[in-house]
């Protein structure tokens, strides 16, 4: 346990800037402003379908119970002081950290390469965002409940607790993000290349499988609808988009020290992208088939389908209220689950390679603690981050920072400054009217509704909306 140990020191040191960190952007509207969070309701509350008029929580009109739950608990008992929900999103990295240990120890890596693994996915640059900002904690919540639903998952006669624990854990992590499916589907392809590799009756594999495929079929059945959402770009734009969505992970995973706040938005098309995500599609239905082939352990291939799920539930491919098509934060389980698969590829290597990826790893897991460290030093300024957001977002890509310049307009105004805060209002109002000539390429997208829902949020008044139009 001693790697371990010192892995955890090692993520303790890179994200201490988190617990000093406030509300940032949306934790404003979702929490602050939430009469779910900052008024303790019935438990039966939380759990209630949202309806339009209705109290939004912390995840706004998607249904995750559990996430608002926490943030009301949170509130009354501990008050309204951001250091403790960032201190509960980073005890919960802090677990996922180690359930990605514990799932290279289980496909047989050795326990300084389980841990180096596991140091990869905890100071990885760009999972900053699904740590650092409390909106995000549907992410490592629902994350954790996949990596832990597939640890405690055993296909062994006499295991039948082990897999309705799983089915269990499955069932808590639909209750905070519809992510956990791919929980369910890991543990689905982990049973079906056990029946692969160790053969037995298609009955028994069956059978396996009945405790996590029920509690899928009854969150099914029982799941409030998806909130019907303003806009909707088409099917063709929308599968453009998660092409390109593919190519811009790629990159994000490539380039791990590039951490931002926005990346890419349905309507603007990037070929550059575009094309990788292409490529990017193509290896992976070869890599797919290679697996369907010849299949590592069950484990291990669980753990690359969570990778692979990670992506594929994040794609852009439905219509779900969202214009940006990729985030930083959606790489957090993908990320978790390629470390699993790295260190189990590891045991492969001969021992002099052995010996040179591990000193590259161990550089690699310094300098990611070294700039996770400092991105959430950036995070403890709030007009430091925002300004940083917008220097990094793209010039094809401004017109859609307007909410960014809202952001930086209520900052300015909390603090008094009311000159900037008109100077960066009149920048959002003036990227908004940009952003509406983005839409007209698209059937069924309603801009009106966007400036709508801005009204409502107070983010722009009628006067500014006609002036800079």
């Amino acid at each position: 346990m001693f790697p371990l140990a010192l892995v955890l020191l090692l993520v303790l040191a890179a994200y201490g800037g988190a617990l000093q960190a406030g509300y940032v952007s949306d934790d404003r509207h979702y929490i602050i402003k939430s009469p779910l969070v900052t008024q303790l309701a019935p438990v039966a509350a939380y759990f209630a379908p949202y309806r339009p008029g209705a109290p939004q929580g912390p995840a706004g009109a998607y249904y995750r119970p559990l996430v608002a739950l926490s943030h009301g608990l949170e509130w009354h008992y501990l008050g309204s002081d951001p250091f403790w929900p960032h201190l509960l999103n980073l005890s919960v990295h802090l677990v996922c950290v180690v359930l990605v240990f514990c799932l290279a120890r289980r496909v047989g890596a050795s326990p300084w390469a389980s841990a180096l693994a596991a140091g990869l996915f905890g100071v990885f640059p760009r999972s900053t965002e699904a740590v650092t900002w409390i909106s995000a904690r549907s992410t490592l919540l629902s994350t954790a409940s996949v990596l832990l639903a597939v640890l405690l998952h055993r296909s062994e006669e006499g295991r039948a607790g082990s897999r309705i624990a799983a089915a269990i854990v499955v069932a808590v992590g639909f209750l905070c993000k519809e992510f956990a499916a791919v929980g369910a589907g890991a543990i689905v392809v982990l049973e079906l290349v056990e029946h692969r590799l160790r053969g037995g009756s298609v009955a028994r594999t069956v059978g396996r499988l009945a405790p996590v495929m029920a509690v899928v079929l009854a969150y099914v059945a029982l799941r409030p609808p998806l909130v019907e959402v303003p806009y909707d770009f088409g099917l063709l734009p929308r599968a453009i988009a998660s092409v390109q969505a593919l190519g811009y992970d790629a990159w994000m995973l490539a380039t791990p020290f590039g951490a931002k706040m926005f990346i890419g938005m349905l309507g603007i098309v990037q070929p550059a992208y575009l094309a990788a995500g292409t490529v990017v599609a193509l290896a992976c239905l070869a890599g797919a088939w290679a697996l369907l082939r010849r299949p590592p352990s069950p484990v291990e291939t669980a753990a690359y389908a969570i990778a692979a799920g990670g992506i594929v539930v994040a794609l852009p491919i439905l219509p779900v209220g969202d214009i940006a098509i990729t985030s930083d934060r959606f790489l957090y389980p993908v990320v978790a689950g390629l470390a699993v698969g790295l260190a189990a590829r590891a045991r492969a290597l001969a021992p002099k390679w052995m010996t040179r990826a591990a000193a590259l790893s161990l550089v690699l897991v310094l300098l990611f603690a070294l700039a996770t460290h400092r991105r959430n030093q950036l995070w403890q300024d709030e007009l430091a981050l925002a300004t940083d957001t917008i220097e990094r977002t793209s010039p094809e890509l401004q017109a859609y920072a307007y909410p960014i310049h809202f952001w930086i307009s209520s900052i300015h105004r909390c603090s008094s400054r009311w000159q900037e805060a008109i100077a960066a209002q009149q920048r959002g109002v003036s990227a908004l009217a940009r952003f509406a000539y983005v839409f007209p390429k698209f059937p069924g997208v309603d801009f009106q509704a966007q400036v709508l829902v801005l009204l409502k949020q107070g983010r722009v008044t009628p006067s500014e909306v006609c002036r800079y139009r």
